[in-house]
């Protein structure tokens, strides 16, 4: 019963996350919520130039992800992965979990799109040449803001769903289908968007539903690790694997090694050190 409650006693925090009737931030959310789509479209369906206007918003989703941090995340229930020690702490949440997280979200996509998805590479993903690499590492790190603009869309459609619903959304269960049916949406418009950039028509099914799982699964890192920035830095790290396997799959393969045996080294070295301070109290 216990365990019972302080599931819907998390859940019900988790909902109090998008629960936010402050004006200013619901306008600042609606404006990267909308803003990136027109922006996406007009560059890619309009010719009109509008990478510069899509990386200053990258820059403003940043700034206001600090904002995020601070004042929502923090507010939720320490989750499990907590240590006593904060260097390892940091080590977990920014380092180990955005190098390998990737490969279980690729493979989770893979197994679920493969299933719905004939075409195993929508994208149109090809070799990338040397002098391509360094430029397609930029944008890699740019596409980490689009974790903001998913916690503005989640919260936007959220707010829409708990006005129009407002006689029925005072439940705890109301509450969590209607948040469940914001990720699902938001989710959906994210695949949805990438269409614009990876094919020359208004929708592709294919693109949609590979991207939208992958944008599911980094909504999935938010909420586990109840950082925004470890899923910022976990999507950076995705689309940042991709253009080295596109490149030298070598290259992906080392750093996840290296990334293995450094966290079998930090376990190793807790573990002692746990049995140190065990013998030395005792």
């Amino acid at each position: 019963m216990q365990k019972k409650e302080k599931i819907g006693a998390l859940l019900e925090r988790i909902v109090d996350t998008f629960t936010n009737n402050n004006k200013v931030i619901v306008l600042i959310n609606f404006i990267i919520f909308v803003s990136t789509p027109i922006l996406i479209i007009l560059k890619h369906r309009f010719g009109i130039r509008s990478t510069n206007l899509l990386i200053t918003m990258s820059v403003f989703s940043f700034l206001f992800s600090v904002w995020v941090s601070k004042n929502l995340y923090f507010r939720l229930p320490k989750s499990n992965l907590n240590v006593k020690n904060s260097i390892m702490n940091f080590l977990i949440y920014y380092v180990f979990f955005p190098l390998s997280a990737p490969v279980v979200i690729a493979a989770i996509v893979n197994l679920i799109g493969g299933m719905f998805v004939k075409n195993e590479n929508p994208q149109g993903l090809t070799t990338l040449a040397s002098n391509e690499v360094i430029y397609s590492l930029f944008t890699d790190i740019l596409a980490g803001a689009e974790e903001i603009w998913r916690y503005s869309s989640i919260f936007i459609i959220y707010w829409i769903f708990t006005f129009c619903f407002r006689k029925f959304s005072k439940s705890k269960g109301t509450k969590i289908v209607l948040l469940i049916s914001s990720f699902l949406i938001s989710s959906f418009i994210f695949g949805w968007l990438h269409t614009f950039s990876y094919s020359n028509g208004w929708i592709n099914l294919d693109i949609t539903v590979m991207i939208g799982l992958m944008g599911l699964c980094f909504s999935l890192v938010m909420f586990i690790t109840k950082r925004i920035w470890c899923a910022i830095l976990t999507h950076s790290m995705f689309d940042a694997y991709t253009t080295l396997k596109l490149y030298n799959a070598n290259i992906v393969l080392l750093i996840l090694a290296l990334t293995y045996i450094s966290i079998a080294t930090v376990w190793i070295y807790t573990i002692i050190r746990n049995k140190k301070d065990t013998t030395i109290n005792s």
